[in-house]
């Protein structure tokens, strides 16, 4: 893995490509994994969700993740979906 990812906290496989995000106090960005998994294909900037905690991310739907936060041991809050698609059709990656 990518040392720029030393702190992931979650995988998601979204269109046959695999998503994570680092964990607390990392950057508000998702990260598009090459296909062997030694790389970062494309950064995504979600603009509108800071990362303070997150803890695990989910597919959701049609080109949409789930971004979830851990709050306390027996919760986990949502703090975004994230339609990943629409980013990317908007050139919001770099």
């Amino acid at each position: 893995m990518p040392k720029k990812l030393s702190k992931m906290s979650g995988l998601a496989i979204l269109n046959g490509d695999v998503w994570t995000h680092n964990d607390t106090y990392g950057d508000n960005k998702l990260y598009r994994l090459n296909h062997d998994l030694t790389g970062i294909a494309q950064v995504v900037t979600i603009n509108n969700i800071r990362n303070h905690d997150w803890e695990a991310i989910y597919w959701y739907g049609i080109g949409k993740l789930l971004i979830t936060a851990e709050r306390n041991p027996l919760n986990k809050a949502v703090i975004g979906i994230v339609d990943v698609q629409k980013l990317l059709d908007a050139g919001e990656s770099r």
